[in-house]
């Protein structure tokens, strides 16, 4: 599953990025984040997050627990968070690629997220994921844009 959405945001792209390279503000504007945790760092990794995901169709709730790990820091315009589990299995891939074009008085931000498994995929679940992109954009729009400007 490949998904890909994009936003501008009236805020300086340092701002931006520093929204979307920490995972543990992901809960205040994405409800599938249901939580996370700090997990440390790994051998030469850069932070990690203990991330629990959680989607619903009507009674039925699906949840997915990974740890995350920023494998790429261009701050203030690229980032790349990937599964990276410690217990020696091999797991599909969740990778969430984001990048953020300074515009001046504004920023753009494209997120690309690649799942390479398939439990999560599906045309309910994507139905869910797709409006939840929606969602999570406007809300992510909302809490930039009224936080105050460094």
């Amino acid at each position: 599953m490949d998904t890909r959405a994009t936003v501008t945001l009236a805020a300086p792209a340092a701002v931006v990025y520093d929204a979307i390279a920490d995972l543990g503000g992901y809960p205040a504007w994405s409800r599938i984040v249901h939580s996370v945790e700090s997990a440390g760092r790994g051998d030469g990794d850069g932070p990690a997050w203990t991330v629990d995901l959680r989607a619903g169709v009507g009674p039925l709730t699906r949840s997915k627990r990974l740890r995350m790990v920023r494998v790429v820091d261009d701050r203030p315009s690229r980032c790349v968070l990937e599964r990276r589990e410690l217990d020696g299995r091999q797991h599909s891939v969740w990778r969430l690629s984001c990048e953020v074009l300074d515009r001046g008085d504004t920023a753009e931000l494209a997120m690309h997220l690649h799942y390479g498994g398939r439990l999560w995929t599906g045309g309910a679940l994507q139905r869910i994921l797709d409006q939840e992109i929606t969602d999570a954009a406007r809300r992510l729009r909302s809490l930039i844009e009224s936080a105050p400007t460094p």
